[in-house]
């Protein structure tokens, strides 16, 4: 009996008796930072406006608190696997000139879709719709570009993207109510 044999790039294997298994089996997806890089430069540019507002320095919270706080339970199992790419978009952000004025606009768009009561105090929930709209926006900021190729580009890779994005606004309390700013409104 023919011992099986793997050769080339371990993609094909010889059963013997003349029988080869092709195995093109597609590796895990990772987005490259240079990936990262090129899409927050062209959120960046659609984004950026001559904004000179201050930003909140509260402390952000869990993210899994704030996504249950405004009722977005549905991306907790979406941020959950997002982790090494949060990390990626923070030392990127970083290193982009108006890297801050992004986080900005950011904040600008979720305040567009936030809920407010009467007075125009936050209130918290209904989450899940404003991530849901907040990715379709950031979805049509990137196609729309005129510099952006999606010929080059997976749209699986852009929604992974802006899911990403999505958590590091989180994250850093861009996205979304957090306690501090719901009891600093009630003390108004």
């Amino acid at each position: 009996m023919m011992r099986p044999t793997i050769s080339g790039d371990a993609n094909i294997i010889n059963t013997g008796n003349n029988v080869t298994i092709s195995q093109n089996i597609a590796p895990k997806r990772v987005l490259s930072k240079s990936l990262i890089y090129k899409l927050l430069t062209i959120v960046g540019d659609k984004l950026l406006e001559d904004d000179d507002s201050a930003m909140s320095m509260i402390l952000p919270i869990e993210v899994r608190e704030k996504l249950e706080i405004n009722q977005a339970n549905k991306y907790f199992n979406i941020f959950r696997h997002l982790g090494y790419e949060c990390d990626v978009i923070d030392n990127v952000i970083q290193g982009i000139p108006r890297g801050e004025k992004i986080l900005r606009r950011l904040r600008n768009l979720f305040t567009d879709v936030a809920d407010y009561d009467a007075n125009g105090t936050p209130i918290p929930g209904n989450g899940t719709a404003q991530l849901d709209s907040l990715r379709e926006t950031i979805y049509e900021i990137i196609l729309n570009d005129a510099d952006f190729d999606a010929d080059k580009t997976w749209d699986e890779d852009i929604r992974h993207f802006i899911d990403a994005l999505l958590m590091y606004g989180t994250w850093k309390c861009k996205i979304l109510w957090n306690v501090g700013e719901l009891i600093s409104n009630d003390t108004n």
